[in-house]
C-alpha cells in the first residue's frame, strides 16, 4: 500500500475562527483543521461552490492548495489520515454532496484532521499522541516541522492501494505434519485445531464422499483445498460464528460433597441442554414466543399484530485494537443483526456494556498498546457515533471496571419490530427455494474486518498490533451508508419482495450466503422427506391439517415451539404447497464474486469471501420480483449487487475472475465439525470471611463507594446517547429531579401501539469468585427484580412478557478446567433461576477467549491477562400500557421508606468488601421460593398505585439504593437499621449486605394500613421517611452511622473515571 504524494488533486482546509488556545505547548488548536484531498480537478467556478459547501464563511476561515497554518518556530503540524484500504465514511459524504453541488461525478475524496503542536516532541511523545488523536492501526501520520515548512504546506496527498494482480486461488497442501499444520493455521488466521484438519482430509481424500472428488474435477477444481475452502471453513468453525465450545461435550467433576448445581458428571452440549431445552420447557406455559435461538435474534409477541426482537451481543477483538471503530462497527453489525431476523425487522432502540481495566491499573504497557482509558474513551465514542447518526435512542447499559478486563468487553444489543404478518404471511420464517436469487446490499468490498471471526474467536496475543493480518480485523463503520440500506429494506419488506434476510458481518458473504444455502439445504431435505412419508402413509392435499401434522411429526418436531425452521415447514403442509414443490433434498448455491463493487483492485477471491466489510446486507429475493427490487434500490441510491442463485446442487461453488475458487458439499460444512470435549473441575473457594473493624461512623465509606468504578453514575456517558429520538422514551437512563442513575429503562416501541417495554440487566461476575452457580441464579433474580422495581410484572401465558439474552464472556474454558467450571456452573445457575420464574431466553452470544498478553516495559517478560467469567443476562420485558410505571427516585416529604425483603449475612464478593480488598466466602444465595412470591406481591402493590418508588437493590446494597433514590429526588431522608438487624449484629453488614431479592419502597403514609396487607406473608420493614429537606441521615442502635448532605452524595457519585 502507498500514499500518491504527487501533485494531482485539490486540497481544500477548513478551520473555526476561534480554534487557538492560550497555551503554546502541547495541542494549540481546539479542534482539527479539516482537510479534503480531492482527487480530481476543478474550474475556479466549481471551487467556488465547493468552499461554500465545506466551510461557512461566518464561523470558518478556508484555503484551497495552501496552508492555513503557518507554524512558529519549535511548533509541528500533524495530519492524521485514514490508512490506505480503510473505511472512510467523511470523505465519501463529502464527495456525494460535491457531486450533488456540482451535478457531476468527481474522483475520490481523502478527509484528514490536521492539528499544531507546540514544544518539543521526542518518539515517545509522538507515538502518545498518535494514540491520542487516532490509532495507528487505522490511520496514517504525517509530521513536518517548522524547520521543515514550505508554502505548499503538506500539499495535496491521497491514500491508495497498490496491490499487484493476483491469482483467483491457490491450492494449499494440508498433508502435512500437526506441527506444520499449527503453523499454517496461525499464518492463514484459521484458527483450526488438529481434529478439524483431519475431518477436512477427509473431505478431499474421498473418505466422506467419492462421488464429490468426482463433482469437484467436473468443476475445474483438483482434490486439494483452495485457500478459500480453507478460510471458508476457518470462518464457518469458528467459535464465534458456530459456538462449539458451547456444544461441546463437558466433563464436570467436583470436589463438593454439597454440590448445589447439582450437575452430572457429562453434560453433552451445554447449548442444547442448558439453554434450548430450558426455553422450550418453558415455552409450554406460554403462547407469545415466536422465534427463538435460531435467527440472528430472538422474537416474541409485542401483541397479537406486532413482534419484537432483542439481541445482545459482543464486538471485543477489533474494540480491544481500535475501542472507537470496534464498538462502531459493533452497534452497526448488532442492528443489521436485528433487521435480519425472518423477512426483516425495524431496529427501534440500542443498547451497550462497556467492561475495561481501570485507567490507572496498568503502568508497564507497550507503546502500541490501547491504554484503557482510551478503550473507554474509544468505546463511548463509537457508540455515540453511530447510534446517534442512525436516529436510534441508546438508553440501557452499564459499565464495569476490574483489571482482568485489559482485552475489554464491548456488548452492544437492541430491539427491532415488525408486523406479525404482511400480505398473509408470517415475518418472522425464511423461505428459501432453488432458483431465488442472493443478493447483497450496501457497501464495497476491501481487506479491513478480514479474519474478524476467527480473530474474535481468540485471545490477543502479545504481538498482535504488529501484526497486519490482525489489525485488518479492525474495521470502520459508515452509519449513513447503513441507514440508507435500512430504508430500502423496510421498504422491500413492507411490500412483501423479501423471501429472507441475512446480515454480513462475522465471515462476510461466506457466512451470510453460506448460512441461507445451508438453511435451504436443511428445509429441501424435509420437505424430500415429508413428500416420501405424505406418498407412503397416504397423505394428500384431500387430508385434514391434523392429519398431515400427524404423518409429518415422524420427520419434524411438530410440537417444537417459537422455531422459524419449523414454522416455515408446518406453513408449508398447511398451505398445501409441501405436495406440489419439486425438491430432490439438496439445496445448493452458485455464488459468483468477478464482479463485485470493491474499493479497489487486487484482493484475493478468499479475501473478497470472507472480508466483514461494513454495512452490508444479503437478501433472498424470488426471480420475479428482481426488476422490482433494483428500480427500488436505484431510486434510493443504494447499491445492489446480485451474488448467485440458489439451486438443488447441494454444493457450495464460489467463483472469482470467472474461475472457481471453492467447491464444497454443503451438508459437510453445516454437519461435520468434530465435537469439542472440555473437562470441568470445581473445587470451593478458600476465601474467608474478613475480619472487619467496626466503624461507629461509615460515612466517608459510603461515600467512597459511591464514587468506585462500578457504581458511579457515570453521566457523562450516558448524556453522549441520544436516548429522546423517536419519542418512545419513558423511563429514562437518568431519572428524578437530581437525575439519578437508573439501571432500567422503558419505552414505547410503536407510537401506535400502547406496549411498554422495560429493558434492563443482571451481572456481578466477582460473586463467581466464589461459587459461579449462585452467580448464575442471582444475575437472573437481580434483572427480574430491576424490571418489578420500574412496574413490570412476572410474565403470565398471554399479557405480561419477561425474556432474557444471554451472555457469556470468559478466558478459554478449554485450557483451565477451574474456568470451565465456572462458566458451565454459572450457565446452570441461570437456567435454574429461568424455570423458576418462567423466563425464557431467547437469544445470546458467547465470546470464550477475554484474555491478552503483554510484554511488560518493566520486565521484559510476557504478563498474560484473563478476564473473570461473566453471565449478563440482560432482559426485556412487555407490558400493556405504562400505566405501572415507576421509578426509583423518592417523590415526597414524609413518604414513608420500606425495605422488602431480608438482609442476611451475605457480602461475598460485594463492593464493599472489594472495598477492603477482600472477596469474603458468604455469596448470596436467591431463595427463590422466597423471591418470587415477594416480587408478585410487589407489582401487585405497585398496580393498585400504593407505591411512589422502588428501587432494587443490588451492587451497594441498601446503602447504594437509599442514596441514589435520595439523588434522583433530590431529598433527604431519615432511616434507622434496628428494624433490619436479623442476627447481623453490626451496621456495616446491613448497609453493604447485597442479598438479592430486596428493594427500598416508599409510600405515602395514608396508605400504610392497605400497603401491609397487599405485601402481608412477605419479609418488609419500615425503616425510615424522606425528609424535608436536603440531608440524609442513617441510625442503627440509636447512634447515628452515617450522615451527608444530597450535594455531597452526588458529588462523590461522580467517581474515579471522569471524560
Amino acid at each position: 500500500m502507498v500514499i500518491k504524494g504527487e501533485y494531482m488533486g485539490t486540497r481544500i482546509e477548513v478551520m473555526s475562527r476561534e480554534e487557538f488556545t492560550s497555551d503554546s505547548d502541547g495541542l494549540i488548536l481546539q479542534q482539527p483543521i479539516k482537510v479534503y484531498n480531492i482527487d480530481d480537478s476543478f474550474t475556479n467556478e466549481e471551487i467556488v461552490a465547493i468552499e461554500e459547501l465545506l466551510a461557512d464563511p461566518v464561523v470558518d476561515v478556508f484555503s484551497t492548495d495552501s496552508p492555513l497554518l503557518k507554524p512558529a518556530r519549535n511548533e509541528a503540524v500533524i495530519e492524521k489520515s485514514p490508512r490506505p484500504g480503510v473505511n472512510d465514511p467523511e470523505g465519501k459524504e463529502a464527495r456525494n454532496a460535491i457531486q450533488k453541488v456540482l451535478d457531476r461525478e468527481i474522483g475520490p475524496v481523502s478527509f484528514s484532521e490536521q492539528y499544531l503542536w507546540g514544544g518539543e516532541l521526542n518518539e515517545t511523545d509522538y507515538i502518545l499522541l498518535q494514540k491520542q488523536i487516532g490509532n495507528p492501526l487505522i490511520n496514517d501520520f504525517l509530521k513536518i516541522d517548522s524547520s521543515e515548512w514550505t508554502s505548499n504546506g503538506i500539499g495535496f496527498h491521497f491514500p491508495v492501494v497498490d496491490l499487484p494482480e493476483i491469482p483467483a486461488f491457490e491450492y494449499v497442501d494440508i498433508n502435512i505434519s500437526s506441527g506444520k499444520l499449527r503453523e499454517l493455521s496461525n499464518a492463514m488466521m484459521l484458527e483450526l485445531n488438529s481434529e478439524e484438519f483431519s475431518k477436512i482430509k477427509g473431505l478431499y481424500d474421498g473418505s466422506y464422499d467419492p462421488d464429490f472428488i468426482a463433482r469437484r474435477e467436473k468443476a475445474g477444481l483438483k482434490a486439494i483445498p483452495t485457500d478459500a475452502e480453507l478460510q471458508a471453513f476457518g470462518q464457518s468453525w469458528s467459535e464465534h460464528c458456530i459456538h462449539k465450545k458451547l456444544k461441546a461435550i463437558w466433563k464436570y467433576t467436583s470436589e463438593d460433597s454439597n454440590d448445589e448445581s447439582q450437575l452430572p458428571p457429562v453434560v453433552d452440549n451445554v447449548f442444547k441442554t442448558m439453554i434450548q431445552e430450558t426455553t422450550q420447557k418453558i415455552a409450554k406455559g406460554i403462547d407469545w414466543l415466536v422465534s427463538v435461538l435460531e435467527d440472528n435474534a430472538g422474537a416474541i409477541k409485542l401483541n397479537d399484530r406486532i413482534n419484537i426482537s432483542h439481541k445482545v451481543e459482543t464486538h471485543n477483538f477489533p474494540t480491544a485494537l481500535d475501542a472507537f471503530g470496534g464498538s462502531n462497527t459493533g452497534v452497526g453489525g448488532i442492528l443489521r443483526d436485528l433487521i435480519s431476523v425472518g423477512k426483516g425487522m425495524i431496529v427501534r432502540l440500542s443498547q451497550y456494556g462497556f467492561r475495561v481495566a481501570h485507567p490507572n491499573y496498568y503502568n508497564d504497557l507497550p507503546l502500541d498498546i490501547q491504554t484503557p482509558t482510551r478503550t473507554l474513551e474509544g468505546m463511548v465514542d463509537g457508540v455515540e457515533d453511530y447510534g446517534n447518526k442512525m436516529g436510534i435512542p441508546t438508553s440501557c447499559g452499564n459499565v464495569m471496571v476490574d483489571p482482568g478486563w485489559l482485552k475489554c468487553v464491548c456488548y452492544v444489543g437492541g430491539l427491532a419490530t415488525v408486523e406479525a404478518e404482511i400480505n398473509g404471511r408470517k415475518t418472522h420464517t425464511k423461505d428459501i427455494r432453488p432458483g431465488y436469487v442472493a443478493v447483497s446490499l450496501g457497501g464495497k468490498v476491501g481487506k479491513d474486518g478480514i479474519h474478524g471471526a476467527t480473530a474474535s474467536s481468540t485471545d490477543i496475543k502479545a504481538d498482535a498490533e504488529e501484526r497486519k493480518d490482525v489489525s485488518q480485523a479492525v474495521q470502520i463503520g459508515d452509519p449513513i451508508v447503513e441507514k440508507g440500506v435500512f430504508e430500502v429494506m423496510n421498504l422491500l419488506q413492507q411490500l412483501d419482495l423479501v423471501e429472507a434476510t441475512q446480515d454480513c458481518g462475522a465471515g462476510g458473504w461466506n457466512s451470510a450466503v453460506g448460512e441461507l444455502t445451508e438453511l435451504l439445504n436443511d428445509l429441501e431435505q424435509k420437505r424430500y422427506e415429508l413428500q416420501n412419508v405424505f406418498e407412503e402413509k397416504g397423505i394428500t392435499l384431500e387430508s385434514s391439517y391434523d392429519d398431515r401434522l400427524k404423518a409429518a411429526s415422524d420427520v419434524i418436531d411438530v410440537n417444537r415451539i417459537a422455531s422459524l425452521f419449523i414454522d416455515q415447514i408446518k406453513s408449508e403442509i398447511k398451505s398445501g404447497e409441501i405436495f406440489s414443490t419439486k425438491t430432490n433434498g439438496k439445496g445448493g448455491i452458485k455464488m459468483d464474486l468477478t464482479h463485485v463493487p470493491e474499493k479497489y483492485k487486487g484482493l484475493t477471491g478468499w479475501e473478497k469471501l470472507v472480508s466483514e466489510a461494513q454495512e452490508r446486507e444479503v437478501l433472498v429475493i424470488k426471480p420475479e420480483n428482481m426488476n422490482r427490487v433494483i428500480e427500488i434500490c436505484e431510486q434510493n441510491n443504494v447499491d445492489l449487487t446480485v451474488m448467485g442463485d440458489f439451486n438443488n446442487s447441494g454444493d457450495y461453488h464460489v467463483l472469482d475472475q470467472d474461475t472457481p475458487i471453492a467447491y464444497l458439499p454443503i451438508e459437510f460444512i453445516g454437519t461435520e465439525l468434530p465435537q469439542m470435549t472440555i473437562e470441568a473441575h470445581w473445587k470451593p473457594c478458600e476465601f474467608k470471611e474478613p475480619e472487619l473493624p467496626v466503624l461507629e461512623d461509615l460515612t466517608d465509606v459510603a461515600l467512597e463507594m459511591i464514587g468506585r468504578p462500578n457504581l458511579q453514575t457515570y453521566d457523562w456517558i450516558v448524556t453522549r446517547f441520544d436516548h429522546e429520538v423517536q419519542g418512545g422514551s419513558r423511563i429514562k437512563p437518568l431519572v428524578g429531579l437530581g437525575k439519578g442513575k437508573n439501571d432500567v429503562v422503558a419505552s414505547r416501541p410503536e407510537p401506535e401501539h400502547s406496549e411498554i417495554v422495560i429493558e434492563t440487566w443482571g451481572s456481578n461476575p466477582w460473586q463467581g469468585d466464589i461459587d459461579a452457580y449462585h452467580m448464575g441464579v442471582n444475575n437472573v433474580v437481580d434483572a427480574v427484580g430491576k424490571v418489578i422495581s420500574a412496574g413490570g410484572k412476572l410474565p403470565d401465558k398471554d399479557t405480561y412478557k419477561l425474556t432474557f439474552n444471554g451472555n457469556i464472556t470468559c478466558p478459554k474454558p478449554e485450557e483451565d478446567p477451574h474456568i470451565a467450571a465456572q462458566v458451565i456452573r454459572m450457565l446452570k445457575g441461570s437456567a435454574d433461576a429461568e424455570l423458576a420464574f418462567g423466563t425464557p431466553r431467547i437469544s445470546g452470544k458467547d465470546s470464550t477467549s477475554v484474555q491478552r498478553d503483554y510484554i511488560s516495559t518493566k520486565t521484559g517478560k510476557k504478563v498474560t491477562v484473563k478476564a473473570k467469567p461473566e453471565l449478563l443476562m440482560s432482559a426485556m420485558a412487555v407490558m400493556p400500557d405504562d400505566s405501572t410505571l415507576t421509578t426509583s427516585d423518592f417523590k415526597l416529604p414524609g413518604d414513608l421508606i420500606y425495605v422488602v425483603g431480608d438482609t442476611r449475612d451475605e457480602l461475598g464478593g460485594s463492593e464493599f468488601y472489594l472495598m477492603q480488598r477482600e472477596t469474603g466466602r458468604n455469596v448470596p444465595k436467591s431463595n427463590l421460593e422466597e423471591i418470587k412470591p415477594r416480587y408478585s406481591s410487589l407489582s401487585e402493590a405497585t398496580e393498585s398505585q400504593l407505591v411512589h418508588s422502588v428501587r432494587y437493590l443490588t451492587k451497594g446494597g441498601l446503602a447504594e439504593g437509599l442514596i441514589n433514590s435520595a439523588m434522583s429526588g433530590d431529598i433527604g431522608f431519615d432511616a434507622d437499621l434496628s428494624s433490619l438487624d436479623e442476627g447481623l449484629g453490626r451496621a456495616d453488614k446491613i448497609l453493604f449486605s447485597e442479598t438479592t431479592g430486596r428493594s427500598v419502597v416508599t409510600i405515602h403514609p395514608t396508605q400504610q394500613a392497605e400497603f401491609e396487607k397487599q405485601m402481608e406473608g412477605n419479609y418488609i420493614r419500615k425503616i425510615g421517611i424522606v425528609g424535608l429537606d436536603n440531608q440524609m441521615n442513617v441510625k442503627y442502635n440509636g447512634k447515628t452511622v452515617f450522615s451527608t448532605t444530597v450535594e455531597v452524595a452526588r458529588e462523590a457519585n461522580k467517581g474515579e473515571i471522569q471524560n
